[in-house]
């Protein structure tokens, strides 16, 4: 007897894979909220209503991605259930080249990425366009209030830079110590770099630009910038302003 494929070795549905293609108002929709992001580092702004199937982060190679851009993903699979990876559900609905993360110009994790932030593209000072850009699952966002008071959990990040109005503090939960070190203005290398966007299971995202300084309040790990790091390198650069 010849054993029956399985649904996820048959691949995405074809109504799923319709459903994924973004197509007039909600490919605006869905655009818009990620420029958003973007140019408010730090805010936590609401996707429209979509396919529940569809990890949220396979949606910026979604709404992004083409023929000639290529697409990295990384992390467990099955952000498009039994009905096939979430690899092969971009590849189909966008026609975008599947490659490793060296290679992508927009990088899909759909679990803790570790180390392999490390790995994507950066571009370089004559083209910063080259950096990609990287859409991240996590659990929850949640921003501080005026109090200043921070959840008990998650990891603490204050945002600072272009978009920013001073200083932003945002809580991230389900992100790994070892990715928040590879995200924004990491050493002062921007332009270079690569944009970021986080997305929880409940529709919402929020960005973190090339641009954007990121300070952890405390358990700082060698590399980062923690405030005291932060106040040592602004007398350091004061200091040597005066000089010149």
């Amino acid at each position: 007897m010849t054993a029956q494929p399985t649904a996820a070795a048959v691949g995405p549905s074809a109504p799923l894979v319709a459903a994924a293609r973004l197509r007039g108002d909600t490919s605006q929709r869905v655009f818009d909220v990620l420029l958003r992001c973007l140019a408010e580092p730090g805010t936590v702004h609401r996707l429209p209503s979509l396919p529940p199937e569809v990890s949220g982060p396979a949606w910026l190679a979604l709404a992004l991605a083409d023929v000639d851009v290529a697409v990295a993903v990384i992390g467990v699979e099955g952000g498009a259930g039994a009905e096939g990876t979430t690899a092969e559900l971009i590849r189909r609905a966008t026609d975008a080249a599947i490659v490793g993360v060296t290679d992508a110009a927009i990088v899909v994790s759909l679990a803790q990425p570790g180390t392999a932030l490390a790995d994507v593209a950066i571009g370089t000072a004559l083209a910063p366009e080259d950096g990609a850009r990287v859409a991240l699952a996590v659990e929850h966002v949640d921003t501080v209030d005026g109090t200043g008071e921070k959840p008990v959990d998650g990891t603490a990040l204050t945002l600072s830079g272009p978009g920013v109005p001073g200083e932003r503090t945002v809580v991230v939960h389900g992100l790994d110590q070892a990715a928040v070190a590879h995200l924004g203005n990491v050493d002062g290398r921007f332009p270079t770099g690569f944009d970021t966007w986080l997305f929880t299971p409940g529709g919402e995202v929020m960005a973190i630009s090339r641009s954007t300084t990121v300070r952890m309040a405390a358990g700082t790990e060698s590399g980062w910038m923690n405030d005291a790091d932060d106040t040592e390198r602004s007398a350091a650069s004061a200091d040597q302003n005066r000089r010149s």
